[in-house]
């Protein structure tokens, strides 16, 4: 009787320790247990793995000797490497790579989980990624940490972030690095998950969250550039938009001189041939009626009258008893009379 009273909680002890009554693990963590060659082991190459998801740890795993636990979130995580103090680092952890003539520096966001798609349908496999993951990364020190990720991303991820884009911006411009955001985004995204897929990580996103900071001298640099860009770019469009419509109205504003000159000098013409025409119809009419030997004489006449009448010259006819008196100065010219004889002159006296 003494030997079954105790052979029932050995049972449910074994039972219990094989169920696990441990530290629950949540869902939204993941906890994978690696069984090492040994206490002192300083690698899990020679090791197995067993995830523990939405259940209990076996009780006292983590002070078993040989066991090692590490404990991964689930979900998408945000990690971000800024000049402000982050969550994963309290310095300044902004990307800083070298261009063509400068030195850049930005923040970069980067979002991955892992895959819960593989945790679901072969944990297994899994298992099997996630322990490759922390030998390649050399995390073996990482023991009993409750967020590996974070401390993961803190330490490590920086430098694997900064790789392609360094590789992307050193033999461009700093202008064609900004312009060519989407471009790096793209090209780290891709990078992140060629490199950590086989891990079980997946990269959802990856992307520079800030201006591309230069050095003053530089700045100066790249605004000098932007500046003589644009001039060109203007001086183009001057050439194919502007100067055609120039040559277009210069061409008509000819063409419209000409034609009005041509117009003025038909009307010219034209003056000059109606006076003609005019005057050789009064010349036959003065010849009809003075003949053509007093019509010269009639002209030269008329001609000397206009003249006359047109200058500054005027012509009075008075009697012979006037006599005309031209004063400087006055518009108006008047005649004074003769002075009249006396008495004695009328009747011939002669006074001393």
């Amino acid at each position: 009787m003494k030997i079954k009273s105790l052979a029932a909680p050995a049972l449910l002890g074994a039972v219990l320790l094989l169920a696990g009554c441990g530290e629950p693990v949540p869902q939204n963590k993941l906890a994978l247990a690696v069984r090492t060659l040994g206490e002192r082991s300083t690698t899990n190459a020679a090791s197995s793995a067993e995830i523990y998801w939405a259940r209990r740890l076996p009780v006292g795993i983590s002070l078993r000797p040989g066991v090692r636990l590490f404990k991964f979130p689930l979900g998408l995580q945000d990690y971000g490497f800024t000049r402000k103090p982050s969550y994963e680092s309290r310095r300044n952890e902004a990307i800083e790579t070298d261009c063509v003539g400068g030195h850049l520096s930005f923040d970069v966001n980067i979002q991955l989980a892992i895959d819960d798609e593989l945790l679901r349908t072969n944990a297994t496999e899994l298992e099997g990624r996630l322990l490759m993951f922390l030998n390649d990364q050399q995390m073996s020190s990482y023991n009993g940490e409750q967020d590996m990720l974070a401390r993961w991303a803190g330490e490590k991820l920086r430098q694997y972030v900064r790789e392609p884009l360094s590789q992307y911006t050193l033999s461009k411009q700093a202008i064609d690095v900004m312009r060519s955001k989407q471009e790096m985004n793209d090209i780290l995204l891709k990078r992140m998950n060629e490199r950590f897929g086989k891990y079980g990580l997946v990269f959802k996103s990856a992307a520079i969250t800030s201006p591309i900071d230069l050095p003053a001298d530089q700045k100066e640099r790249m605004n000098q550039i932007v500046k003589q860009e644009y001039a060109n770019k203007a001086l183009v469009r001057r050439e194919e938009a502007y100067m055609p419509l120039q040559t277009e109205l210069t061409r008509i504003e000819q063409a419209g001189l000409t034609k009005c000159q041509d117009e003025k000098n038909r009307g010219t013409t034209e003056a000059f041939r109606i006076v003609a025409g005019a005057q050789q119809a009064r010349r036959q009419l003065f010849t009809g009626m003075v003949g053509e030997a007093d019509y010269i004489t009639l002209e030269q006449m008329m001609t000397t009258v206009t003249s006359l009448e047109s200058g500054r010259t005027r012509v009075y006819v008075v009697p012979k008893s006037l006599t005309y008196v031209n004063l400087p100065g006055e518009d108006e010219r008047k005649p004074a009379e003769a002075p009249k004889p006396n008495a004695a002159a009328r009747r011939g006296e002669v006074r001393p």
